[in-house]
């Protein structure tokens, strides 16, 4: 099964607590909203902070904000913050060094299914996931047809081999 990681679920939760907020939080805060531990809320946000996802204040009115508008940030960046690049297995991942590669007939699948899986998370912005689902622009967007996931065309081509 594919899963993301508790940090990058927290990672998620802490970017949606931030879009709704109009001011900069601190830690402490960040931790209750989203209720986590500020330890490990602490951690999210450096690994945030370190990729240009949020910015950071010190002193007594500090804390944290996103460094763009909710609607310029989407899954696939926040996932990358903390997992890294996203790469469904070894034959996907950058500088992959899969001793079959040679003779895989199979590394050609996987790298067209990682990229159907980043489109997917590419297309979720911060800003539809505070939204309620059926008013986001992710939902208005599938009903029109404006974004697909070609699953089921990968699906139908398989049956034909």
């Amino acid at each position: 099964m594919l899963r993301i990681t508790r940090e990058t679920d927290y990672a998620i939760l802490i970017m949606s607590t931030l879009a709704c907020a109009d001011a900069e939080i601190n830690t402490a805060s960040i931790a209750s909203l989203s209720d986590i531990s500020q330890t490990m809320a602490s951690k999210i946000l450096k690994m945030l902070v370190k990729a240009t996802l949020l910015v950071s204040s010190r002193g007594a009115n500090g804390g944290y904000k996103l460094s763009k508008p909710a609607s310029q940030i989407n899954v696939a960046d926040i996932v990358a913050a903390i997992e890294g690049p996203v790469s469904i297995n070894n034959c996907t991942g950058i500088g992959h060094n899969c001793e079959r590669s040679d003779d895989c007939t199979l590394a050609p699948h996987w790298v067209q299914i990682n990229q159907i899986i980043f489109q997917a998370l590419s297309n979720v912005y911060l800003s539809d996931l505070i939204l309620p689902p059926k008013a986001s622009k992710l939902a208005s967007k599938l009903k029109t047809g404006e974004i697909s996931f070609p699953i089921n065309q990968l699906i139908k081509n398989k049956t034909q081999i």
